[in-house]
């Protein structure tokens, strides 16, 4: 039983549809998770929804597996190369940053034909390795890392206009790690302090923000901003207007996180679970098992969120209902 309540698992639970609920509120009904859809492409390592479908990326393949996301049958295949990093819904069209010895792009497909937007592919002027990609507030904006591993000089976000490909660089002093853009800010997890970094829109000054030990995957939504904080096994929340924090104690380690249909969504890769928390209350609702090693994720319009399962080289449903409306 301690093992359960720590979020420990064996990590299987593949096909276990069982929601475990800690602070179920009155008429939440439980979130079911499909069985994995497994064998896509090796070590799916990103995730988006555009244009009705689930667009799994591997790094490891070169490729974006399509699957429709009413029907959970498999759409489509592209093959786009080594070197695929990460990947983003917005202005119709999905953006998919890829690095390697040669090139530092971010191609621009669009979300409904499949197809490369003629002239619609950037490289990005600024050296380094293009580690992830967001879009929103009239740009896209791309993490771009040092190359060496060993180089802890500033690093940069990149931030380009759709229409016209103009790019803008944006030094960020703490390093990059995971980026989103929402409240009138981009925001930056850093990777060598345990800190965020907001950027704001309007004029690109920068504010330094505290969070939990080891920043990783960050998201916008329900008003707040929310971070996982996997050195500590928490996500903190931060108010985008005062800065203030809140640590909300998850008893797992975070990897990525979403917001969506009143919830924040996280994946625990090592207990094999997604997380979910009340957005307005803080409270862990639930802690679902899914297939093993769940770590990209995304949500369809308050009815589902989709995961990538990196063991079974696979993705998976969870849907989901809202929490009922409480009274002032």
């Amino acid at each position: 039983a301690l093992a359960a309540l720590l979020g420990g698992g064996d990590g299987r639970g593949g096909t276990d549809t069982t929601a475990r609920t800690e602070t179920e509120p009155r008429g939440l009904a439980p979130s079911h998770a499909d069985p994995p859809q497994a064998n896509l492409l090796a070590r799916p390592n990103a995730l988006t929804i555009a244009g009705g479908q689930v667009w799994a990326m591997s790094f490891q393949e070169g490729a974006i597996v399509l699957v429709d996301a009413s029907t959970r049958k498999r759409s489509g295949r592209l093959s786009l190369g080594k070197g695929l990093s990460s990947l983003a819904s917005g202005f119709g069209s999905v953006w998919v940053t890829k690095s390697d010895k040669r090139t530092r792009n971010v191609l621009r497909i669009n979300a409904e034909t499949r197809r490369p937007v003629k002239g619609g592919s950037v490289e990005i002027a600024r050296p380094g390795r293009n580690v992830a990609v967001a879009a929103g507030a009239g740009a896209v904006w791309v993490a771009v890392r040092n190359l060496s591993p060993d180089d802890h000089s500033p690093e940069s976000i990149v931030r380009i206009e759709p229409s016209t490909g103009i790019q803008r660089e944006i030094s960020i002093a703490d390093g990059v790690q995971d980026l989103a853009v929402g409240e009138g800010a981009g925001w930056v997890t850093n990777r060598y302090t345990a800190t965020v970094t907001k950027i704001r829109v309007s004029d690109f000054k920068q504010a330094i923000v505290p969070v939990g030990r080891g920043p990783k995957g960050i998201a916008v939504g329900e008003g707040f901003v929310w971070v996982a904080s996997s050195l500590d096994d928490e996500i903190t929340r931060i108010n985008p207007r005062s800065l203030q924090r809140r640590h909300i104690a998850l008893q797992a380690i975070p990897e990525r996180v979403t917001v969506g249909g009143g919830s924040v969504w996280a994946t625990a890769k090592e207990a094999g679970r997604l997380i979910r928390i009340d957005a307005r209350t803080r409270k862990v609702l639930e802690r679902i098992d899914t297939g093993s090693r769940p770590f990209a994720l995304d949500i369809t319009r308050g009815k589902a969120v989709w995961l990538t399962l990196l063991d079974s080289g696979g993705v998976q449903r969870v849907r989901f209902s809202r929490p009922p409306k409480r009274s002032p």
